[in-house]
């Protein structure tokens, strides 16, 4: 009797995973901020639904509700299409990578060598003039300070390049 049973059919078991799938890439999209949903290229109804889901508090059963809204919709969505999109919005482009490491090297060149550094940053970025002191004296607080709020120092560091190199 069991001759009538069509394997190309997925299980029940394998439509709950699916379902489940959907109702993570809801979350996800949900934790896009707007630009980036629109940036998605999303039909306009599944737009609105996660804009709702958004001004829902996470803890409630509207939100469960309307993030199950959100998965009904992605059913008539390619959903492959729309994770690759999300992955190509959300990880970070290789010139940032680029830029980072950029940054992470001048730094390290500045607490090796400060004062021909600095020398080097003015002559490429001349407006870092009103920031040299400030430069300088997270540099002596990063070579001075113990391993516990050096940290906090490197991260200011960082920041401070950033804004100018970017």
């Amino acid at each position: 009797m069991m001759d009538n049973y069509d394997d190309d059919l997925p299980s029940k078991s394998e439509l709950k995973r699916i379902d489940q799938a959907r109702k993570q890439l809801g979350i996800r999209l949900v934790g896009l901020n707007n630009n980036q949903l629109h940036r998605m290229n999303l039909n306009e109804n599944l737009i609105e639904a996660v804009l709702l889901a958004q001004k829902i508090k996470k803890k409630s059963e509207g939100y469960r509700r309307q993030i199950q809204y959100v998965a009904k919709l992605l059913r008539q969505e390619e959903i492959e299409e729309i994770e690759n999109r999300l992955e190509d919005l959300l990880k970070p482009s290789k010139k940032h990578i680029q830029l980072s490491h950029q940054i992470e090297q001048l730094k390290e060149q500045l607490l090796l060598e400060p004062q021909n550094t600095i020398q080097q940053l003015l002559l490429t970025y001349p407006q870092m003039q009103s920031d040299v002191q400030h430069i300088r004296q997270l540099i002596r607080k990063i070579k001075k300070t113990d391993s516990h709020d050096v940290t906090s120092y490197h991260k200011k560091l960082f920041f401070l390049l950033k804004t100018y190199i970017n």
